[in-house]
C-alpha cells in the first residue's frame, strides 16, 4: 500500500535535506519553487553589463560564486567593486586576503567603507578557508571575498572545505566569491553556483596616448541560476576601477539610446558631443544626464533601478 501523500512529501523533504547537507545547496531542488525577483537575491558586481549577463542582476546571495582569469585581468578590481556594492544600505563585507597585498587607499577610492570591512589575513590556505566558513556562519555580512589561496593545498581538502562553506553561507545575505582559484583547483571543487571568466582584450589609452588601463571581456562560463547572457565588455582604469561613463557610452550606443548624427553623438535629443571623447567628458561632468542614461540602459536590459550616478564610483 502506497503511503499517504503527506507522508510521501515528508519523506521526500527529508531526502532533499540530506542531499543538500551532503552535497551543498542547489544540487537538487524543485523546479516549481518561486524564483526571487531579479536583483532581490543578488549583489551588484558594480558593472551594469556584468550584472546583465549573470541573468540575476549580479552575484548570488547565499551561494558561492567565482571570478577567474589570467593574471592582471581585473579579477581583484571586480571583487572590490562587489564589496563596495554590498556596503550600500549599511551593508557589511569581509575580504580574506591570502596574498596579504591589500591596498586600503585603492579600496577607499573604489567606494569601500573601511570601517565596515572585515579584513582577514590568513597565514595558510587552510586558515583562509576556515575564516571563510566562520564568517559565512555569522549571517551578518553582505559579501565575502576570498582572494587566492597563497600556498599548496590538496584538491580534496579544498573540495571538502568548499562544501562546508557552501552549506554555511546558504540562506544568508552574503554573496561569497572565490577569486583566482581555477588555476589551483578544479572549478567543480568549489561548488560555485556562478562562474565568471575575465580576459583582457585591449589597452585603454588616455587623451595623450598614454596607457591608462585595459578593456576586459567578461563571460559567464557556468551558472546554476539562470541562462547566461552574451559576454560583457568593461573598461578598467588604473587606480580607479571599472569606468561607469565608458560603460554607459558603450551600452547606450549598443542599445540604440545614443545615436550618431551629422552633429555628433545624440542622446534623447541632446547633443553629447561631436565625438566619443567630448561625449565622455559631458557624461562625466553632468551627473544628472549620466543618471538618466543609466536608468534608460537598465530599463532596456531589464535590470532593477540602481543608485544615483553621483553617489557611485566612476
Amino acid at each position: 500500500m502506497l503511503p499517504v501523500a503527506a507522508d510521501r512529501q515528508a519523506r521526500l523533504a527529508e531526502v532533499l535535506s540530506e542531499l543538500e547537507r551532503r552535497f551543498g545547496p542547489d544540487v537538487v531542488y524543485r523546479l516549481n519553487q518561486a524564483r526571487p525577483k531579479l536583483g532581490e537575491r543578488s549583489v551588484s558586481s558594480g558593472s551594469i553589463g556584468i550584472d546583465h549577463i549573470t541573468g540575476i542582476g549580479g552575484f548570488p546571495r547565499g551561494r558561492p560564486a567565482m571570478i577567474d582569469g589570467p593574471e592582471s585581468s581585473g579579477k581583484t578590481t571586480l571583487a572590490y567593486h562587489l564589496l563596495a556594492s554590498s556596503q550600500r544600505d549599511s551593508g557589511m563585507a569581509a575580504l580574506i586576503d591570502s596574498e596579504q597585498a591589500v591596498d586600503p587607499t585603492l579600496l577607499s577610492r573604489l567606494g569601500i567603507r573601511l570601517s565596515d570591512l572585515v579584513l582577514g589575513m590568513p597565514t595558510s590556505p587552510i586558515e583562509a578557508l576556515e575564516q571563510a566558513e566562520i564568517l559565512a556562519r555569522s549571517a551578518a555580512l553582505d559579501a565575502i571575498v576570498i582572494l587566492g589561496l597563497g600556498g599548496y593545498i590538496q584538491h580534496r581538502v579544498v573540495s571538502d572545505a568548499a562544501r562546508r562553506i557552501a552549506l554555511a553561507v546558504a540562506g544568508t545575505p552574503a554573496a561569497l566569491v572565490y577569486v583566482g582559484f581555477a588555476s589551483r583547483v578544479p572549478t567543480s571543487a568549489l561548488h560555485a553556483s556562478l562562474s565568471l571568466a575575465l580576459r583582457p582584450v585591449g589597452l585603454l589609452a588616455g587623451k595623450g596616448g598614454e596607457i591608462v588601463g585595459m578593456t576586459v571581456r567578461a563571460e559567464v562560463v557556468a551558472s546554476r541560476l539562470a541562462p547566461p547572457g552574451p559576454a560583457a565588455v568593461v573598461d578598467v582604469v588604473d587606480g580607479i576601477g571599472i569606468s561607469r561613463v565608458l560603460e554607459l557610452l558603450r551600452l547606450g550606443t549598443q542599445l540604440g539610446l545614443i545615436c550618431e548624427s551629422s552633429q555628433g553623438l545624440v542622446y534623447a535629443d541632446m547633443l553629447l558631443g561631436k565625438g566619443r571623447s567630448t561625449a565622455l567628458e559631458r557624461l562625466s561632468l553632468d551627473a544628472g544626464l549620466a543618471w538618466s542614461l543609466e536608468e534608460d540602459v537598465r530599463r532596456r536590459l531589464g535590470l532593477p533601478a540602481g543608485r544615483p550616478f553621483s553617489s557611485l564610483a566612476p
